[in-house]
């Protein structure tokens, strides 16, 4: 339900908000380059190129942002599991259930998503203050080259003030476009991690390997072999087991 909730949150965000900032954000960069291209062809060409290399270097954060964020997604998921299925061994089984094992298996993952969560918010900040350099770089490059147009009088003291009132527009703009890129990045991230989660199939680490089989109600496992993917630890080892009809049993470990 976990991954479902992950997924949902993900599609909401790319059906409902992402179409509109885009939407919004496409038609402001189209009437501000429009408004400097009546101002003069210089300062459109100096804006499509700051444009182009401010896409250049956000796709580099952008790419490394990405995997943090699908890191977080992971542990952000394992330690909610782990979450729910300790307080339900504790409170199912509070007789057996050990409960400092409990919290040392989740002080591990809290550690694990500390340290995830640093690193996205490191490439985070990172990205911020890239488009907050960018941002002021870009007002400045527009500036210095709409005063060198007034002087050699290529542009008048209107296209002056045009450029110059659009300029704080812009800059919102390009900083709204970095938010915008930021949330598609996270979602993504979301939304690709819960689906791997969800499509990966279980596969037999051993050949003649058989499937579990309910036989009269009764539950039988022969030479049971089993860990969990990803780890090397065996859970069960060659385990036989025979369980009648009726019969009651209790298995008890680690965890409750």
């Amino acid at each position: 339900s976990r991954r479902i909730d992950q997924i949902g949150l993900s599609i909401r965000y790319f059906v409902n908000e992402f179409p509109l900032n885009a939407g919004w954000i496409i038609a402001a960069f189209g009437v501000s380059f429009t408004l400097l291209s009546i101002a003069h062809s210089l300062l459109l060409i100096i804006a499509l190129l700051w444009l182009l290399v401010f896409l250049v270097i956000s796709y580099v954060f952008i790419k490394k942002l990405f995997i943090e964020s699908k890191k977080l997604a992971e542990e952000n998921a394992a330690i909610s599991g782990n979450i729910v299925d300790s307080i339900a061994n504790i409170n199912l089984v509070h007789s057996f259930s050990a409960e400092l094992k409990e919290e040392e298996r989740l002080d591990v993952g809290l550690k694990k998503l500390s340290h995830v969560f640093i690193n996205e918010g490191k490439w985070f900040l990172w990205n911020k203050l890239h488009q907050g350099i960018s941002v002021v770089l870009f007002g400045v490059m527009v500036v210095l080259t709409s005063v060198y147009l007034f002087d050699n009088n290529a542009i008048t003291v209107g296209d002056f003030i045009l450029v110059a009132t659009s300029i704080p527009a812009l800059s919102g703009v390009i900083w709204r476009l970095g938010d915008t890129v930021l949330s598609v990045v996270r979602n993504y991230g979301n939304l690709s991690d819960a689906l791997n989660d969800l499509v990966t199939k279980n596969e037999r680490l051993a050949e003649g390997n058989q499937d579990l089989f309910i036989s009269k109600g009764q539950i039988t496992f022969d030479q049971l072999t089993f860990n969990y993917p990803g780890t090397e630890k065996v859970i069960f080892n060659t385990l036989n087991l025979h369980i009648k009809q009726g019969e009651k049993v209790g298995i008890v470990g680690s965890s409750g």
